[in-house]
């Protein structure tokens, strides 16, 4: 899977897990990059503790919400564009 610039999964979104799988379930996080691991397309993440996590790139609208950044979030990517 390639994300586009116009996706919602691009670098510098936020993202929070839906499904019951992990620890981390409803909190947000902001997409760092996206990589391949084990043959499968991942986000790795960052969470407002600096804590990272890889999270597979799967049927996005079932397992995933995505949105603008939380009330007390400290950026930790510069998201503004190059030149």
């Amino acid at each position: 899977m390639t994300m586009s610039t116009s996706s919602p999964a691009r670098p510098g979104s936020f993202i929070r897990r839906l499904n019951p799988c992990g620890h981390r379930t409803g909190q947000w996080a902001q997409i760092l990059t996206t990589s391949t691991a084990h043959d499968q397309e991942h986000f790795l993440v960052i969470y407002h503790d600096s804590e990272t996590e890889l999270l597979p790139a799967e049927s996005l609208g079932h397992h995933y919400e995505f949105g603008p950044a939380p009330a007390q979030w400290n950026s930790r990517i510069d998201t503004r564009g190059k030149g």
